[in-house]
């Protein structure tokens, strides 16, 4: 229950927006950010410093951005920082996105076996590899309600700890002398599982608030070549507009990240920049837009009250003309009386016979 937004732009630039709103389990919450003192850090790690745990920086190339269950998001996200220390240290290079969706995959795993272990294999002292193992030596019907428990297993993490997830970055997949922005989009929830690129639309939406965003990119005709500046005003608009859905919190923070690896900061963090700005821009864009609507709305009343009134003056005058014709009908008739004349009668007599 919230939103997250991630949209590339210049073909190279990746802005990504998200509140704040916090879900565990039942339990949604909105800490107050604004109220944390922000720690004295060199130049470099100012800038990433970010206090919002929808928001990860695996690496200053690449974040992930989480909504779901945030105690199953955290976990895996702890892992995927392990995994990329691990692999820069034996072999230091740019992670590649694809890579880091890999390893976002992997701890999904990790967790959810832990979780199967302790639910299903520790009271038989087996793990999945064991059981797979012994399988062939065990009771048919111990293996059948086995089996039986990891079906209800699956569909049961799937519904209560699901996830949604954007992993987004820049790599030099395509060779260190041309680095290239990409956005991937991760579900595990209840009746979906997928993995999408999204490099070829140019933005991610995900969380309760996901649909209402996309549809503002969608609107605007969103590409990956849109400019820096229209891009960084919708995905702050999409954010905000996105707030009518459930469990969106008001709370905004934003990143970028540039054209080359390395250059992932928040916006709030950059010295010349200033967020409060943007917000009175869109504040300002959305007055312009309920000044304009309530424009339309008053022209369109006049212009279905017009067609109303015409509608009605025509009848008006339908009948008047019917009664004026009635008038002269009688006037015709009976001038004196205005009442018809009684018709003639003629008796017709047979032909006598000639004589």
């Amino acid at each position: 229950m919230t939103v997250c937004i991630a949209a590339i732009c210049e073909n190279g630039i990746i802005y990504g927006a998200s509140d704040r709103m916090l879900t565990s389990g039942d339990i949604e919450f909105e800490p107050d950010l604004d109220s944390i003192t922000k720690p004295e850090l060199p130049a470099a790690a100012a800038l990433t410093f970010n206090s919002n745990t929808k928001i990860y920086a695996i690496t200053n190339s690449f974040a992930v951005m989480t909504a779901g269950d945030s105690g199953l998001q955290s976990e895996i996200v702890q892992d995927m920082l392990i995994q990329a220390n691990n692999i820069i240290q034996k072999n230091p290079h740019q992670i590649a996105i694809t890579e880091a969706v890999g390893m976002y995959l992997g701890a999904y795993e990790k967790a959810k076996n832990r979780r199967a272990h302790q639910m299903i294999f520790a009271k038989y002292n087996l793990d999945m590899s064991t059981f797979l193992e012994k399988s062939s030596q065990m009771s048919p019907h111990l293996v059948a309600e086995i089996n039986q428990q990891i079906q209800r297993f699956d569909s049961y993490f799937s519904e209560i700890h699901g996830v949604e997830t954007i992993i987004t970055g820049i790599d030099n997949s395509f060779g260190d002398d041309a680095p290239s922005a990409h956005i991937f989009s991760i579900t595990k929830v209840a009746g979906a599982d997928s993995v999408t690129c999204c490099d070829a639309v140019g933005f991610a939406t995900v969380g309760s608030g996901g649909r209402h965003a996309a549809t503002q990119f969608m609107l605007a005709g969103h590409s990956p070549f849109a400019s820096s500046p229209e891009t960084l005003l919708l995905t702050y608009l999409a954010k905000k507009r996105s707030e009518v859905a459930p469990g969106v919190g008001k709370g905004t923070d934003m990143f970028v990240i540039g054209r080359t690896v390395n250059t992932f900061a928040m916006l709030q963090n950059i010295p010349d920049f200033d967020m409060k700005k943007i917000e009175s821009i869109y504040d300002s864009v959305d007055a312009d837009q309920k000044i304009a609507f309530q424009t339309g709305l008053a022209e369109t009343k006049n212009y279905i009250t017009g067609i109303f009134k015409a509608r009605n003056d025509k009848q008006a005058k339908a009948q008047e003309d019917e009664e004026n014709r009635k008038r002269e009908f009688a006037h015709i008739n009976n001038p004196v009386t205005g009442q018809s004349l009684p018709s003639q009668v003629f008796e017709i007599k047979p032909d006598e016979p000639k004589k």
